[in-house]
């Protein structure tokens, strides 16, 4: 027998897709094309994006991720990442 939390992640995908649907039809009808694309955009993002893996990880999980990351090596991968597309290359 499945646990609520198995049966919520196995139609979690449907459920999300068809409301992310709704999302941006409304969006698109209350505010037109672009702020409605963005606005359902937004909506799958918090939603699906953020709302569901924080409620699927927990919050002491979710910290725990950024917990160990230091300033230092932000800044570091940070510029990594910007050098990388501007050629600098070590």
């Amino acid at each position: 027998m499945l646990s609520t939390r198995e049966g919520v992640l196995i139609l979690l995908p449907a459920v999300l897709l068809v409301t992310t649907h709704f999302a941006f039809q409304t969006f698109v009808a209350a505010s037109g094309l672009k702020l409605g694309y963005l606005a359902g955009f937004l909506f799958y993002w918090i939603v699906g994006g953020f709302l569901l893996s924080w409620w699927l990880t927990g919050t002491d999980q979710l910290l725990r991720l950024f917990h160990d990351v230091g300033r230092a090596t932000v800044q570091r991968s940070t510029l990594q990442a910007l050098g990388e597309p501007l050629g600098e290359h070590k």
